[in-house]
């Protein structure tokens, strides 16, 4: 019923006077690949039977999820931190320039005060 030995046929002979794995070695595979039509092979591929092999628990296990979590929030944080503080500032200045006008004080009384920061500066 089924004879589980390989064929002998002329490819078999072939490949037993050859030294393929010398062949297969001295192969440019970027040249074999500029040749494929990525578009059409991939069109053969069944991405849901790819995907349906993922082991998504040890693709998750692998993933230090709590770094990723503490990046996302530092970011977000210091955004908003910058946010505050520029506004702080702002509201600072608007309540100085009305306390000013309120006492009547000159403009050339006014202390200097600094650039108004930027994302990124240190001040």
């Amino acid at each position: 019923m089924g004879d589980k030995r390989p064929r002998r046929g002329p490819i078999d002979r072939l490949t037993n006077l050859v030294p393929v794995d010398a062949v297969v070695r001295n192969i440019d595979i970027d040249a074999v690949l500029d040749r494929i039509d990525m578009d059409a092979l991939l069109e053969r591929i069944d991405v849901n039977a790819v995907v349906a092999r993922i082991d998504l628990d040890e693709v998750v296990e692998r993933m230090d999820l709590g770094a990723i979590v503490q990046r996302s929030v530092r970011g977000a944080t210091t955004g908003t931190l910058h946010e505050v503080r520029s506004s702080g500032v702002r509201l600072d200045r608007r309540i100085t320039g009305l306390v000013d006008r309120l006492l009547r004080r000159p403009e050339a009384w006014r202390p200097m005060q600094p650039a108004a920061s930027t994302p990124g500066s240190t001040s």
